[in-house]
């Protein structure tokens, strides 16, 4: 662990380890709500894009072999 500035509390230091703590108890995201969601910050909504453009292009495929 790297020294205490000069002026640096030790009521601000425990107050920053405070708050880390609680930082690295506190998980990442919301993991009650499991349903897909359709858009949001973590890019789902190209995802699903994405996916359904993958399902197009072999129906695609797909349809070209038979002919």
């Amino acid at each position: 662990m790297e020294p205490v500035e000069k002026g640096v509390s030790l009521e601000e230091v425990a107050a920053l380890a405070a708050v880390l703590y609680a930082l690295e108890e506190r998980p990442a995201r919301d993991t009650r709500d499991t349903r897909p969601s359709t858009q949001g910050e973590d890019g789902s909504l190209w995802a699903w894009q994405g996916k359904l453009a993958l399902l197009e292009g072999r129906r695609q495929m797909l349809r070209m072999r038979r002919r």
